[in-house]
């Protein structure tokens, strides 16, 4: 019954992405309970991009794009995230001045991973690489 219980309470968290919208990157509790983020790590290249402070707008910049007018959100150590809960991680500006082809080059070289418990402790990883296609 115990081990019922846990699986009955096991979050998932997925990462959307939208290329044609202003939410360019959300992430989603798609599980059966809440999410409890232990860190967010970011990457650019495959190396850790060693920033505390806002890694994700440090990355935008590392990638080479003009970041005025970006929106990044990290959550916090110990945030919860509800069922069905969306977070969004990267907003672009309406007016973005990279064309769509050249953005997608430069995301690919982005990787973000969250790393969770649920609330028992079971801990989980979630992994993100845009995988837009190349035209």
């Amino acid at each position: 019954m115990r081990r019922d219980n846990r699986l009955s309470v096991t979050p998932s968290l997925r990462f959307d992405s939208y290329m044609y919208s202003s939410k360019l990157l959300c992430l989603i509790n798609s599980g059966l309970g809440p999410a409890i983020i232990e860190k967010l790590v970011v990457k650019v290249d495959g190396k850790d991009i060693g920033v505390e402070y806002d890694p994700l707008h440090a990355a935008i910049e590392q990638l080479g794009i003009k970041a005025t007018g970006w929106i990044t959100y990290m959550p916090s150590e110990r945030e919860v995230m509800g069922i069905g809960e969306q977070i969004i991680l990267i907003e672009q500006p309406e007016k973005n001045d990279l064309p769509p082809q050249s953005l997608r080059e430069k995301l690919r070289r982005l990787e973000i991973q969250v790393f969770y418990q649920s609330r028992y402790g079971n801990r989980f990883m979630s992994n993100w690489t845009f995988r837009g296609s190349p035209s």
